[in-house]
């Protein structure tokens, strides 16, 4: 499985101008890639007030968008944006696969101290995809603060998380350190996608505040813990690795942890695995 994870510039709430930028940076990525991951909200960036970056849930522009980037370039595509649905917002993550279907996972952890919580709603589920043989648990950002939601568990495993951020410069040991423990806690592969770019007005004002600072540092780790790929500081990126399965095989044979799994399960929250069939 050849992933690129991709560390864009974010122009925060200019949606053409990134969306632009982000399939350049995917065109040029020279060979063939199976899935390709983008940060939270990547094409206007985070904002709290949904209203003012809100998509359509059918038909919105972005999805069309990566629609036609995953059928053009035969692979997967995910990240998240926030779409209308209902009367309401939902921080949105889609998994476009490269026949133009696609599934998507609703943000369960909201971002209270960014208000988050007062303009969208939360998902109820954590969603566990299947594409190509592999199995891949979506998160959004604040998610991967919560290790019980992401558990792997012996009974019902996956083989990479995928954690696309907008994630500041203020906690960002906090990003390197919590997607490096998810990969070695869970015995797998993490795609860890943030963007880098500063946040909205604070553009024009000049203000520095770590808050609206935003530096990338995208990460691929193994399931060791060990950075395979690491995103530079505030430089555009594009992390390409293939993912083998022995390697998950291997650390799980060797150091069989997930046996000993503590055996509790969160109320209210279920998790469904959703196959792939290419109809192409």
């Amino acid at each position: 499985m050849k992933v690129c994870v991709v560390q864009p510039h974010i122009i925060f709430w200019s949606k053409s101008e990134n969306l632009k930028h982000i399939r350049s940076l995917i065109d040029s990525v020279e060979t063939q890639i199976d899935l390709f991951v983008l940060p939270e909200t990547f094409n206007t960036g985070f904002h709290p007030d949904a209203k003012l970056i809100g998509e359509e849930e059918e038909g919105g522009e972005t999805l069309e968008w990566m629609k036609d980037i995953a059928i053009k370039k035969r692979c997967a595509i995910t990240g998240s944006i926030a779409v209308r649905v209902g009367e309401g917002f939902k921080n949105r993550m889609y998994f476009v696969y490269p026949n133009g279907t696609y599934l998507y996972y609703d943000k369960k952890h909201l971002y209270t101290m960014g208000n988050e919580d007062d303009n969208y709603k939360s998902g109820s589920s954590r969603v566990i995809i299947e594409y190509n043989g592999w199995k891949f648990l979506l998160a959004i950002c604040y998610d991967v603060r919560f290790p019980v939601f992401l558990r792997n568990k012996e009974s019902d495993l996956y083989d990479v998380l995928i954690v696309v951020g907008c994630w500041s410069a203020r906690n960002r040991t906090h990003w390197k350190t919590l997607t490096k423990a998810r990969a070695i806690e869970n015995q797998c592969f993490v795609l860890a996608s943030n963007c880098w770019g500063v946040y909205g007005d604070a553009r024009s004002s000049g203000e520095s505040n770590d808050d609206l600072i935003f530096l990338g540092e995208s990460r691929i780790y193994d399931p060791y813990g060990t950075a395979v790929c690491k995103g530079k500081e505030s430089e555009d990126q594009c992390l390409c690795y293939i993912l083998k399965k022995e390697e998950i095989e291997k650390r799980r044979m060797t150091f069989p942890v997930l046996k000993d799994e503590d055996q509790f399960r969160i109320i209210g929250v279920y998790r469904y695995i959703i196959p792939y069939i290419n109809i192409i």
